[in-house]
């Protein structure tokens, strides 16, 4: 038989312990990263119930290659 470990979950490696630094080590400061704006949808004029009914008729439409 092999002396093969299972494993299942994820793989944690662990480095040792973190200790502070000696002191008057100078510290980077973080460095903040803007984020990109999100693109707002355009707004749709049409009323709800327009915009369901169309969504519904297309989801239900038949291929258009099939015969009736």
């Amino acid at each position: 038989m092999t002396d093969e470990k299972k494993t299942t979950g994820p793989v944690v490696i662990r480095k040792g312990h973190v200790q502070p630094p000696p002191p008057g080590t100078p510290i980077e400061p973080p460095v903040a990263e803007p984020l990109a704006p999100a693109l707002a949808p355009r707004p749709d004029g049409r009323p709800l119930w327009q915009r369901l009914a169309e969504e519904k008729a297309s989801a239900g439409a038949p291929p258009a290659g099939a015969a009736p």
